[in-house]
């Protein structure tokens, strides 16, 4: 497939959300020329305009977009429309998980248009809402009168050639070509709308048909849209991982569970090539340079591997993944779906390690014309696509079952790899799966491959709810609410519940534990490598307690991975790290300013002492200076990274504020795709996760998420003794925040903690930890004795499992 395309949806996705303060370095006179580029694009977006953003229409992409433009573009809002006004107000409510009123705003706005095209986009919007509040028969009647507006539309017709005249010199009248080339341009950029805006109303159609109860109906309507995308060709590439797996859904509930499964496995491939090209931001930002467009590079490949990690479902409805599972559960041996499910975990993550680790120059055009002069392009199999990197592409490839086994022996654990069971929502890609269960697959030492199923029945008290599985483990959070280093914390501490802790924890490990009991290595310390997926990653699984009152931490050393291709790659940068590297410590920065929204009174924000205690025990340990106060600043950090082997962070770590502001939304799959931006301050990133360092006069002292992705560190492990560090957005690639930057960065361990904890608890688990690592212990081993002495000095589980090792166990 032609990568160009792809590559110029990808760019202008990504320079879409580029931030603010990007486009304040422009030449006045440059913003004067385009003071809202930015706000018409995302306006021709939501208007299903803007051929470049075909493919995202079906899923929530349109709900980010409104709430974009409602919080960035004021002016543009007040210069739109009645019914522009009432299509981003429906997306908005939509996204609030008001259905009713989204689908009551977007009828309006039908008898406000002014023309067809408008009318047939809020109908088709209608009809999502009015789909996912239910209202089927509602939701048929919009979408039935939206293709009838659709096929009555006047069809734009080719302009026919232009003579070529002759001037008087003998040139030919390239006005006119000019003219002419535009001109079919346009009609077939109108062209390839139509053909998009008519297979989502296909998909549609299909949607209320399958929610009606005709799987036989819908089958023909969605393959009429899948056989309309295939036609689209290129211009379709974006539409190939969202559209057949719809067509898979109806074809799992018509039984044809192995043509689903194929569309299902394209749709993979699909995601696999647009996450490819995000992770190739640098070579694509090399290339535009070399185009004369170095102006637009600004923030290309930080803004790229933040939409890429936060919005990577916006190449694959939600539901596909876990119906993959489904149907490979059904398969004679656990193989399958266990190989099923490496695919769907961390790629994006994957493919930027990949792609970091196996970087491609790319040729300018100059060089590129130079080599075909001499007759070099031959010699490259790859020369029709600069952007083809083989090395990374095969680095990031899922790992197989083989792969599997065999990181599992080299590191002598046991892999346990669990999957949240799902059925479908009533509109797939926007809403959110009702959980009804729990896979759970585990590698054994000998290598076989187990897989346990259960529901939530006898287990969790909510099991009807939606989100039962979910809400539990927030719940079991919430008992640890003890007040940490976090000013917000501080400043408004959470109840202690911590009595009510055993019976979450009990029930978490009747449900993730017990199912796999036996499989479990019977030697005290023995490793396991937990695989979690979503909301399993906030599972303090060291503190899962049996009937008798024992956590599993007490059996096993504990490490998590968001997939086996990532640890195969983090292992990978592991060998490569120096042995002799200094140690960085950082403890009690001068703090910086903390506005926790735009506009916001900024809150104070207290010093350390515990952690400046804290870092110089740690130092003294590893044989190195601590920066403490004034000199803690970030080009001080970032550079001594660069070269350090342990890097130790003892300060305030800020993120309720960014996770509240990005997932606070009712509906929850949609509120997983929203993106912050800079506020101007720099105190917000794309990515939730702040660690406050001393300002400095280049900066205000924040480190955010984004800036440690792009990082440059051969560290062997990072160390967060921070507050929440463990946490952030979750989505299908994880947790979304500081410990996913850092493993982007190529750290190949990082530990985290998931909850605020109090400074003599801490300073006396990292003590231990770094005496354990000193002595010889893996890095899994030594949190587990640290855990351990912790737990019999301050037997509170709140005060000693909040750490979590994320990566290489060793």
């Amino acid at each position: 497939m032609n990568a160009l395309p792809m590559m110029a949806t990808c760019c202008a996705f990504a320079l879409f959300w580029t931030a603010p303060a990007g486009a304040q370095q422009e030449a006045p006179q440059q913003q004067q020329q385009q003071p809202n580029r930015t706000c018409s694009d995302v306006a021709q977006a939501l208007e299903g305009t803007n051929p470049q953003f075909t493919g995202f229409w079906l899923g929530p992409a349109p709900v980010v977009f409104a709430r974009e433009q409602a919080q960035r573009c004021p002016d543009a809002r007040a210069d739109a429309s009645p019914a522009q006004r009432k299509l981003q107000d429906g997306l908005v409510r939509f996204g609030s998980g008001r259905f009713d009123e989204s689908a009551a705003s977007l009828r309006e706005g039908v008898a406000l248009a002014d023309s067809d095209a408008m009318r047939i986009r809020l109908l088709a919007e209608a009809g999502k809402s009015l789909l996912a509040g239910g209202r089927t028969a509602d939701a048929r009647a919009a979408i039935e009168r939206a293709m009838a507006l659709f096929d009555k539309e006047v069809v734009p017709q080719a302009p026919r050639p232009v003579p070529l005249q002759r001037l008087g010199s003998g040139a030919m009248d390239m006005q006119a070509i000019m003219a002419q080339a535009q001109r079919a341009g346009e009609v077939e950029q109108v062209m390839v709308r139509r053909l998009q805006i008519q297979s989502e109303l296909q998909v549609l159609m299909g949607l209320a048909q399958l929610q009606a109860d005709d799987v036989a109906g819908a089958v023909d309507r969605l393959a009429q849209a899948h056989a309309g995308m295939r036609r689209r060709g290129d211009n379709a590439s974006m539409d190939r991982g969202i559209i057949p797996p719809y067509l898979a859904l109806a074809l799992y509930r018509a039984g044809r569970n192995e043509e689903a499964r194929a569309l299902l496995l394209d749709a993979l491939a699909s995601r696999e090539e647009s996450l490819g090209m995000f992770a190739a931001a640098p070579q694509i930002a090399q290339m535009m340079q070399g185009m004369g467009m170095s102006r637009l590079t600004e923030g290309l490949e930080r803004n790229m591997a933040a939409v890429a990690s936060t919005s990577g479902e916006l190449f694959l409805p939600s539901f596909a993944c876990p119906l993959l599972e489904t149907i490979d559960a059904r398969a004679p041996s656990p193989e399958r779906s266990l190989e099923s499910a490496e695919r769907c975990r961390g790629r994006a993550l994957t493919q930027q390690l990949a792609h970091r680790a196996f970087r491609k120059n790319v040729p300018s055009i100059q060089e590129m014309m130079a080599g075909a002069r001499r007759g070099e392009a031959q010699e490259s199999p790859d020369n029709d696509d600069p952007m083809a990197n083989p090395a990374a592409g095969a680095a990031a490839r899922p790992a197989s079952l083989a792969e599997m086994r065999a990181m599992a022996q080299q590191r002598r654990a046991t892999v346990v790899a669990y999957s949240i069971a799902t059925e479908p929502g009533r509109l797939p890609s926007r809403m959110p799966e009702r959980e009804v269960g729990i896979r759970i697959w585990v590698i054994g030492s000998d290598g076989r491959v187990s897989l346990r199923e259960r529901g939530f029945e006898g287990v969790l008290a909510n099991q009807d709810e939606s989100f039962a599985l979910t809400s539990t483990i927030v719940h079991a959070r919430e008992v640890f609410g003890v007040a940490g280093r976090g000013p917000v914390a501080v400043a408004n501490a959470r109840p202690q519940r911590v009595s009510r802790s055993g019976n979450e924890l009990r029930r978490l490990h009747r449900l993730l534990v017990e199912p796999v009991a036996e499989l479990l290595p019977p030697e005290p310390g023995a490793r396991l490598v937990v695989v979690p997926q979503g909301a399993l990653f906030l599972v303090p699984f060291a503190a899962l307690e049996d009937t008798n009152g024992t956590p599993l931490v007490a059996r096993y050393a504990l490490s998590l991975t968001p997939s086996m291709q990532t640890l195969a790659l983090t292992g990978a940068r592991k060998r490569a790290v120096r042995a002799d590297g200094a140690a960085l410590v950082v403890g009690n920065p001068v703090m910086p300013r903390y506005v926790p929204t735009p506009g916001a009174a900024p809150l104070e924000v207290p010093s350390l002492p515990g952690a400046e205690e804290e870092a110089r025990a740690v130092a003294e340990l590893l044989h190195a200076s601590p920066l403490t106060g004034a000199a803690a600043t970030k080009p001080a950090v970032l550079q001594a990274a660069q070269d350090a082997r342990y890097i130790h962070l003892a300060t305030h770590g800020f993120l309720d504020d960014f996770t509240d502001r990005a997932q606070g939304e009712a509906n929850p799959y949609v509120r997983r795709l929203t993106l912050l931006e800079d506020s101007g301050g720099g105190n917000h990133s794309r990515t939730p996760g702040l660690l406050a360092l001393a300002p400095s006069a280049s900066d205000g002292g924040m480190l955010t998420a984004d800036e440690i992705a792009q990082a440059r560190t051969q560290a062997e492990l990072v160390v967060m003794s921070a507050c929440d560090t463990g946490r952030g957005a979750i989505n299908d690639e994880g947790v979304i925040g500081l410990s996913r930057a850092w493993m982007s960065a190529g750290v190949p361990s990082v530990v985290v903690s998931l909850w605020s904890i109090p400074d003599e608890p801490t300073r006396d688990l990292m003590e231990t930890f770094y005496r354990r690592l000193q002595a010889g212990a893996g890095k899994s081993e030594a949190l587990r004795e640290a855990m351990q002495a912790t737990r019999a000095k301050y037997p509170k589980t709140a005060y000693w499992a909040a750490f979590v090792l994320m990566g290489e166990p060793d």
